[in-house]
């Protein structure tokens, strides 16, 4: 079955992500939860989770516990530091080569 298509406004809203993600690499060690990060952006967290897992190519995830987060697990999130360099325009390159290519292994 082949997956949906992203919206215009979830590709909007996966740029907010990356360009927040990218705002925080500039700070060492720092990361944001997805809740954070809707909260920031003042967007849905299910849109957030939408984006961060169209992004995961390149980005850093740790698994880490909050008060908030007994219902679900908490997942720290970050630029990988070898990215971080990069503009948005190669980001999103590097990102659709990456899922092609996985797409392509997984057939």
């Amino acid at each position: 079955m082949r997956r949906k298509k992203p919206s215009k406004k979830q590709k909007e809203y996966n740029l907010m992500v990356l360009r927040l993600l990218k705002e925080l690499s500039k700070t060492p060690e720092a990361r944001l939860s997805i809740r954070e990060m809707s909260r920031i952006l003042k967007i849905n967290a299910m849109a957030v989770s939408r984006a961060i897992e169209r992004l995961k190519p390149v980005l850093d995830i740790k698994k880490g516990s909050d008060f908030e987060s007994f219902r679900l697990p908490l997942l720290l999130i970050r630029l990988k530091n070898d990215v971080k360099d990069l503009s948005e325009e190669e980001l999103i390159r590097k990102i659709n080569i990456i899922t092609t290519m996985l797409k392509d292994v997984y057939k």
